[in-house]
């Protein structure tokens, strides 16, 4: 049996981001492939986020069960560098998100709001200004995110 004070003591409050410590750590112990159920979509949009880091500790394949349909999730998308600042922008466990608008809703927006993502690539290293550009790309986005 192995110990478990590599994860241990653990700062993360929420299950969400806690669950990727675990990543981690598995992935560094030499797991090629990770299997996660999750209810929530912050999960899924945290795994996004975190999948080139654990790719470069030698993960192979991430599968995640949510609303039980399994998903594998694999580098390339251009998405994953910017992942958490969408996350917090479209509302998480401590920011509230937009009326009406879930993560759904703010990703086909995305979709179809391309300029954006080098915002939230600017937006996802924090800093120090915003700049009036990057407020109005953001503003499009909301704009747009409600009109459709």
């Amino acid at each position: 049996m192995r110990s478990l004070d590599a994860v241990a003591p653990c700062s993360h409050k929420e299950t969400d981001t806690r669950v990727f410590v675990h990543a981690r750590d598995a992935t560094s112990q030499c797991s090629k492939s990770i299997n996660i159920k999750a209810n929530d979509t912050d999960v899924v949009v945290i795994a996004v986020s975190t999948m080139p880091s654990l790719q470069e500790l030698g993960l192979e394949k991430l599968w995640i069960e949510f609303r039980r349909r399994a998903r594998w999730f694999q580098q390339g998308r251009r998405r994953s560098a910017v992942g958490m600042f969408f996350h917090a922008f479209t509302g998480c466990d401590v920011v509230t998100g937009f009326r009406g608008k879930g993560k759904k809703s703010a990703w086909q927006t995305w979709t179809v709001c391309q300029d954006v993502t080098e915002t939230f690539k600017k937006l996802s290293n924090c800093p120090q200004e915003v700049s009036d550009d990057d407020l109005q790309k953001l503003e499009n986005f909301v704009v747009l995110m409600y009109d459709r």
